[in-house]
């Protein structure tokens, strides 16, 4: 069939029926549409590779899939990536494996990815999969490279209005860990969280109500000692005045932490990636005899329910001062600020000494962090008159 001299319209188009062989009309331009023996019409482009000169063909795509304004839209990128010396076959085949793997690398499957690869602790890990959980559904199926700084602000906000600002605070923080890797692995080209840096609202900073007393905190400590509790949360909450330590680093003690020949504890705390060496009091060591038939052959020294090899939920422990009637004047995390005042009010300890064991560090004149293992004998020496000194105040 000659082709014809006019460009198609689409009565035209719409009426080709197929015939014995399969021919095709042209559109002018190198566009035509091609009509096979059982009826199919595609639009389709005949060019010169631009390195190599040889004939080709460029199918754009169906009829009616493709209408023939969007195939003369389609005739005119070809022209455009030909005059750019780009084959469009080519070019076409480099778009879809991008565009698959964008569908593979969306941030849950990336986050899903990274958080795999982490070794925290049980209680960081479900941090995170608490904070996916709400990600997933609103951000999940965006490719990592195509996230843009305001979705990311607004998934935020969402939290943010709900007065949540630490729970939004840490969906930024985790959206950043995943960027940052999914860039690691040329998977996106930057962190665009980085752009919302201030954006979002701080909220009141939380006070952790501390007693510093010590005739209050004598009384707390007895009736903590006499109340009726079941034993894993009434020995953690025995325990935290006497180590003072954060209270998710309790939660996750380990029997293959304690050294009994030294009397101490050794962990990393997840806050802060330091080595740390708790000085264990006898008080402490008699606390761990305790508990340790119940959860002696588990991982942790307070193993959780249902045997998921978790530890126990630290809310678990944090109920009971509802119980004793100290809710709002005394919190887990607030024993840290007890102990900080009373050790050097009432004991008199140098500050630094105090802070080591807390857990942060200490600077000397010169800018350079003081070694907590050279002070190790002095801050047990100090554990120890800490813990008689307890034991003092629950006298009265």
């Amino acid at each position: 069939m000659p082709k014809l001299s006019t460009p198609l319209n689409d009565t035209q188009v719409k009426a080709l029926k197929p015939k014995d062989k399969s021919y095709k009309l042209t559109d002018g331009q190198g566009l035509y549409i091609f009509v096979s023996t059982t009826g199919i019409k595609s639009w389709r482009i005949d060019y010169s590779h631009p390195i190599t000169k040889k004939r080709l063909t460029y199918t754009i795509g169906t009829y009616p899939e493709f209408s023939l304004k969007q195939a003369r839209d389609e005739r005119q990128k070809v022209k455009d990536l030909l005059q750019r010396h780009i084959d469009p076959n080519e070019h076409k085949k480099e778009q879809l494996e991008k565009k698959l793997l964008e569908q593979e690398n969306t941030f849950e499957s990336v986050a899903t990815e990274w958080l795999n690869k982490q070794s925290f602790s049980a209680n960081t890990i479900k941090g995170y999969r608490m904070v996916f959980r709400h990600l997933f559904p609103l951000i999940g199926h965006r490719p990592v490279n195509k996230l843009r700084p305001i979705e990311v602000l607004q998934v935020c906000q969402i939290k943010e209005k709900e007065g949540k600002y630490t729970f939004a605070k840490k969906e930024r923080l985790a959206i950043s860990k995943v960027l940052q890797y999914a860039v690691a692995t040329t998977r996106a080209e930057r962190d665009v969280t980085q752009d919302i840096t201030g954006a979002l609202q701080t909220g009141k900073r939380t006070h952790n109500p501390a007693i510093t007393d010590p005739l209050e905190f004598g009384r707390f400590l007895r009736a903590v000692d006499t109340m009726q509790a079941t034993i894993r949360p009434k020995i953690a909450l025995q325990l935290m005045p006497l180590l003072f330590v954060r209270p998710m680093e309790l939660m996750c003690m380990r029997w293959s932490e304690i050294d009994y020949i030294n009397k101490e504890w050794r962990y990393t705390a997840s806050k802060t990636g330091i080595d740390m060496i708790v000085p264990l009091p006898h008080q402490a060591i008699t606390l761990l005899e305790q508990i340790k038939p119940i959860t002696g052959k588990k991982e942790f020294v307070f193993h959780g329910d249902h045997n998921k090899g978790n530890p126990i939920d630290s809310t678990i422990v944090g109920r009971l001062f509802k119980r004793l009637g100290y809710k709002g004047i005394q919190t887990m995390h607030g024993f840290r600020a007890t102990a900080r005042t009373m050790l050097e009010e009432q004991l008199d300890y140098d500050y630094r000494l105090i802070e080591m064991q807390l857990g942060h560090t200490v600077r000397d004149a010169n800018g350079r962090a003081y070694n907590r293992v050279q002070f190790i004998s002095k801050r047990k020496e100090m554990m120890q008159k800490w813990a008689d000194y307890l034991d003092e105040l629950r006298q009265g």
